[in-house]
This record gives structure tokens, sequence and C-alpha cells, in this order.
């Protein structure tokens, strides 16, 4: 008897064990959590770009999880924020930067025309554009939560706090911070996408910026290491940039070229004639801002460098000296095709019709 309990009791253990098991879904069938985050993913330098969507219920909760905010400027100045603020870009860089990390702006200075282009709105135009930069009224029509500019801190922009704070980026040459050279764009981009909600944006921007350069590492010889370039404003006289601009910078890392430096205490060179032709630079980029062009010098120095008698200078846009990340391609692209031309790597054309993302420059290989 007691044999016959022991094996009654032994076989309804095995019916509730396999009842059990029954119940339970396969292991692959399991759903995650409703609730659990989106796992990153890696973004590839050579990603199409694509068109801006609505925020995700996801992504807007990513960029709650950030709130509240403190975060200090490049001025020092520290801001906090309780919800998401409304950017306002009173600064063009401002607004390149937003561009580099795709992300709509509220409000801009920029034209209508480039707010249509696809190298300052890829995301879309503003919703706001301030024809009056100075016009505190307007920027307070706009109702953006913040206004960003550049350092250095000005006078100027004193009025403007009637329509909402201001947050300062670095500027390298400009005003006096503690980012220099490219590092200054690259913090900028981190500074933007927090205040934007989302600094993974940043991320992709970055790895996107450290492809070019990588890639114009791999084209860099002993002789382009050794040849100085000067980049020129348009004008009459000899001014443009020193070493310590971001263009000068990321040229000398990978190996491309050197910039003259400048004067002790000065963020340009600004030399007379006899200094230019003494220098004597192997390469001239003639950064033109309106319809000029060097041909139309006629100042007898010209004539005496060898860049010029030897067909090594050119008209460029004016991406080498400002503002951001999504410049610097621009402007690299431009110097590549023109003084690299067995590289193949094409001309870039005008700014507002340059998508960074398409460049050459920051594919993969």
């Amino acid at each position: 008897m007691f044999r016959l309990h022991r094996l009654i009791t032994a076989l309804l253990a095995v019916i509730l064990l396999l009842a059990a098991c029954g119940e339970q879904p396969a292991a692959e069938d399991t759903p995650e959590p409703t609730d659990a985050p989106a796992a990153a993913t890696e973004v590839s330098a050579s990603d199409e770009p694509t068109e801006a969507a609505e925020p995700t219920e996801a992504a807007s909760d990513a960029a709650s999880d950030l709130l509240p905010l403190t975060i200090t400027d490049a001025a020092g100045i520290e801001h906090t924020f309780e919800t998401q603020p409304k950017l306002g870009c009173l600064w063009y860089g401002c607004t390149e930067i937003m561009a580099e990390l795709g992300i709509p702006i509220h409000a801009s200075i920029i034209s209508e025309e480039e707010a249509q282009s696809v190298f300052y709105a890829p995301a879309g135009a503003p919703n706001h554009l301030v024809e009056d930069w100075q016009n505190p009224e307007l920027w307070a029509a706009t109702e953006v939560d913040v206004i960003i500019t550049r350092v250095p801190i000005s006078p100027e922009n004193d009025a403007l706090e009637a329509a909402a704070p201001i947050f300062y980026l670095h500027h390298p040459s400009y005003g006096e911070s503690n980012e220099t050279g490219y590092q200054a764009y690259i913090e900028n981009l981190r500074l933007l996408s927090q205040l934007s909600g989302n600094p993974a944006a940043a991320d992709a921007a970055i790895a996107r910026f450290e492809t070019m350069k990588a890639n114009l590492q791999a084209l860099a010889t002993e002789d382009t290491a050794d040849q100085t370039v000067a980049v020129l404003f348009s004008g009459e006289g000899f001014s443009g940039l020193s070493v310590d601009n971001p263009f000068c910078v990321v040229l000398a890392e990978v190996g491309l070229g050197q910039c003259p430096a400048a004067a002790e205490g000065e963020s340009w060179i600004d030399m007379n004639a006899e200094q230019f032709l003494a220098l004597d630079p192997d390469w001239i980029v003639y950064q033109t801002f309106e319809d000029v062009s060097y041909t139309d010098r006629d100042d007898p120095v010209w004539d005496e460098l060898t860049a010029m008698k030897e067909g090594r200078i050119f008209d460029a846009g004016n991406r080498y000296y400002c503002c951001s990340t999504r410049g610097l391609i621009h402007a690299f692209q431009d110097f590549v095709s023109t003084v690299m031309p067995d590289a193949g790597i094409p001309a870039p054309g005008r700014d507002l019709d340059f998508e960074p993302n398409e460049s050459p420059l920051v594919q993969t290989r």
C-alpha cells in the first residue's frame, strides 16, 4: 500500500511538471518588454541621408531622460532647462551644426534660399526665419527658449536677453574659450546635441568627421606634409588663416600641408607684400565672398609669387574659415579636388547644394 501511494504521488508530480512546461512559450517567441529602450545602432559614415521624421515616442522619452538639463556654455555661463528648449540660432555656425546633427531648428537668421538648401537645412526649414537678428521683438515672437550665438560675449546681444537667454558656442580665432582648432567644433556638436536632446547625433557626426580625416591622411605623402598653404581672404592685402584655425589644424594633422603662423597674439596672418613674397607659399587658396577672383588683383607682388607662376592658386568658397565640421568637409573636398587631382575627388560645388553625407571623403574605404 505504501509503495502504491508513492507510485501515485510520483505520477502526479510528472503530470504537473509536464503541464507547467506546456504553458511556457518557446524561447525565440518570448517578446521584449514594451518599455525596454531600443538597442543602440552604429551609424556608418556612408549611410544615405534620410528625410527628417517626426520624433518617435521612444526618442521623446530618451530626450526627457536628460531633463532637467544643467549645461555650461563656451563663455562659462551655466544654464538650466526643466523642459526641452526651443532653439534659436543667432549665428550661422549654430545652423550649420544643427544641420550636421540632422535636427530641425525652431528659429534661425538664415535667408529663405538657405532655409531650403541641403547644406543648411537637411532636416527641413526652421519654423521661423528672423530677418532682423538685432530685434528682440522678432525673437520673442518665435517663442524660442534660448538664443544661440558664438563667443565672445558682446554688449550688442544684451537687448536680446529680453526675448530669451543667450547661449554661447565656441569659435576659435574669434573669442576666448577653452577649446581651439577643430576641437571647438566638436565640442559645439556635443553642446547642441545635449540642448536638442539627442547626444547620439553628435556621436554620428563626429564619427563622420573622423572618417574624413582618415581618408585625407591616406592621401598624404612626405611632399604634401611639407608644402606651405596660404588661405587668403580676397581683397587688397595679404590676410588669412593661421596655424590655429580648424582647417589649418586638420591640414597639418593629416599631412597635407602647413599654414603660416600669425604674429604673436594674433589669430590671423596679416602680412605686407614684402613679407608675403618672402613666405612664397606653395599653394594659395583665395577665399572669395563675392563675384571676385585672384585674377582681378593687379599688385606687382602677385606676379612674382611661385604659386601664381606655376598655376598653384585657385578661387575658393568661404567654408575654409567657418564654422563647423560640416563646413570643413566642404572645404577639404574643394582643396583635394584642386590640389590633388589624381585622387579622383570631384569638386564639391557651392555649399548650398552640398550634402556632406554624400561626400567621397566621408565614405568608409
